[in-house]
């Protein structure tokens, strides 16, 4: 996908794209219950780690986590 990051299996169902983005200090897991009934009502969903959390790479420097960064791996995962 070109992101920093891990999204939980891949992308479940078909139609627009959903894209779950935990908090700090959470990962993919708090929308677990979200997934499935998101996907039967005809979204196609994504929910990644975020940088850092999970089962995410964990980038070294500080800068890698400004949120225009963060935010170019949400579009990168859209783009996908």
């Amino acid at each position: 996908l070109g992101m920093v990051g891990a999204v939980s299996g891949d992308a479940q169902g078909e139609g627009p794209l959903v894209i779950l983005l935990h908090g700090w200090p959470q990962c993919w897991y708090l929308w677990r219950h979200q997934i499935e009934p998101l996907a039967a009502a005809g979204y196609c969903v994504a929910v990644p780690d975020q940088r850092g959390f999970g089962g995410s790479s964990r980038p070294a420097a500080i800068e890698d986590y400004d949120i225009r960064k963060m935010t170019g791996d949400v579009v990168g995962l859209a783009q996908a």
